[in-house]
């Protein structure tokens, strides 16, 4: 993927900032320039990237199964994106996150900090419900 002058992949260390899809058909990046960090995809059957507006501050993003969304965590929340564009949708309020996977039954897992436990939640929103517990005797993070 060749990137225009003034613009570069990435952004901070210790983050994702690329995906691939389940089918392989189609990337999603951040992508760097003046203006700052916002998700772009590249479908493999064309030249040129499409910018999903919204997605600015992404970071640890994820396609869904069936290759119609891409959660993202930006500076704040957990979101999610069509890959045909429109409006970002809040999912739940996470900060310093450490990724997550979207599961085939509908659900998101992910960690909102590095001091929480594993949350799931539907991926059509909801309440966000632990799915394991740290042993903070044991110093897990």
């Amino acid at each position: 993927m060749m990137l225009p002058p003034g613009q570069r992949f990435g952004g901070d260390r210790g983050y994702h900032f690329f995906s691939i899809s389940r089918d392989s058909r189609t990337i999603a990046c951040a992508i760097v320039d003046n203006s700052g960090r916002m998700m772009h995809l590249r479908r493999l059957d064309r030249r040129q990237d499409i910018p999903l507006v919204g997605t600015q501050s992404i970071r640890n993003m994820f396609f869904s199964p069936d290759g119609e969304w891409i959660g993202f965590f930006n500076s704040q929340a957990l979101c999610k994106v069509s890959v045909h564009g429109g409006s970002p949708v809040v999912l739940a309020e996470s900060g310093q996150d450490r990724g997550g996977t979207w599961l085939q039954d509908g659900t998101i897992v992910f960690s909102a900090t590095t001091t929480v436990s594993l949350t799931r939640i539907p991926a059509t929103g909801g309440t966000p419900v632990k799915v394991t517990e740290l042993d903070s005797t044991r110093s897990e993070r």
